[in-house]
């Protein structure tokens, strides 16, 4: 079960919206075009020249960065900050030499999208997981769902 590009953007915003130094890029989901990171974040500089730029991805994606399209223009732009994902290791590929990376610790139990996405289905609130307005948010738009046979569609609010 996913949402939709704007659900997701909406969502977002609904996260962030008590850090007002940080700015959220919608380009890559208004773009019609083909859209590559490395050209998301050469815009992303030309429009904001002198902040630096810190990528945050998973220790999962660490050993595949080296697969994405211009990656060591993507490397030459961006400090990137890995996020520790239990299962993974945090040893940076010979592929990233010479690449700014910042590891940073994260929580060891695992959580992902995919797995709060399944909790939400299931029912669970996540209340402890996202935030009360995300969290609105999910219900309000009836995201998340699932069908259960005997007591039809399931939604998060409902059993928690």
């Amino acid at each position: 079960v996913t949402a939709s590009a704007r659900h997701r953007l909406a969502m977002l915003s609904l996260a962030l919206e008590q850090q007002p130094d940080t700015v959220i890029c919608d380009r890559e989901i208004t773009s019609t075009d083909i859209s590559y990171t490395v050209d998301t974040l050469e815009s992303i500089r030309r429009d904001y020249p002198d902040c630096p730029v810190f990528f945050i991805v998973g220790a999962d994606n660490l050993h595949e960065i080296h697969t994405w399209h211009h990656y060591h223009e993507i490397l030459a732009m961006v400090t990137l900050c890995v996020a520790d994902r239990p299962g993974y290791s945090s040893t940076v590929p010979a592929t990233l030499a010479g690449a700014r990376i910042e590891f940073f610790p994260s929580p060891s139990w695992g959580l992902s999208s995919t797995s709060l996405r399944g909790y939400l289905a299931a029912g669970y609130s996540c209340r402890h997981l996202l935030p009360d307005a995300v969290r609105e948010y999910i219900s309000d738009n009836g995201l998340y769902r699932t069908c259960d046979e005997k007591t039809g569609p399931v939604h998060c609010s409902q059993l928690h």
